[in-house]
């Protein structure tokens, strides 16, 4: 997993902004899910809607989930459930939390954020306001709709 994540950001960045100094991955895989500095950066300078941080949880639940043998036709977005490892891990907020995993939750997994939230078969927790579902249920990239999630909660809630 740390390979992963040093992969997809420089050290240099780990080391300024979360004050990463070990080679321990779960405590990385935490610093990177509370931070908020990381969040202000793009995953590339032609994706600015993109989010950093997420493109990172992304990657290392989707890479867990092949890593224990799973197919993308598998994988479900569950809401409060219970994970077989912490990368599986998305998404953190005070009242919920979102994960990838291999069993039924509340939609199953698209390419597309946007199809996969139209396509819920639970309700979500925060799918109860009608300007965050009308936001999310047009936003295409996961990293963003899930910044949107999060910047959504930290100002307007």
């Amino acid at each position: 997993m740390l390979i992963i994540i040093r992969f997809v950001i420089k050290p240099a960045l780990l080391y300024r902004f979360l004050n990463y100094r070990e080679s321990n991955p779960s405590e990385l895989h935490r610093l990177i899910l509370r931070s908020k500095k990381i969040n202000e950066y793009n995953e590339a300078k032609s994706f600015p809607y993109t989010s950093l941080k997420y493109h990172i949880l992304l990657a290392c639940a989707l890479y867990q989930n092949f890593l224990m043998g799973f197919k993308i036709s598998d994988l479900y977005l569950a809401e409060n459930a219970l994970v077989d490892s912490e990368f599986q891990i998305i998404l953190r907020l005070n009242e919920c939390e979102w994960a990838i995993i291999p069993r039924v939750g509340m939609s199953r997994i698209w390419p597309r954020f946007d199809l996969t939230w139209v396509r819920r078969t639970q309700e979500s927790s925060i799918g109860g306001d009608r300007t965050l579902d009308g936001l999310l249920s047009r936003i295409k990239s996961w990293s963003a709709a899930l910044a949107t999630i999060e910047e959504y909660f930290d100002t307007i809630k």
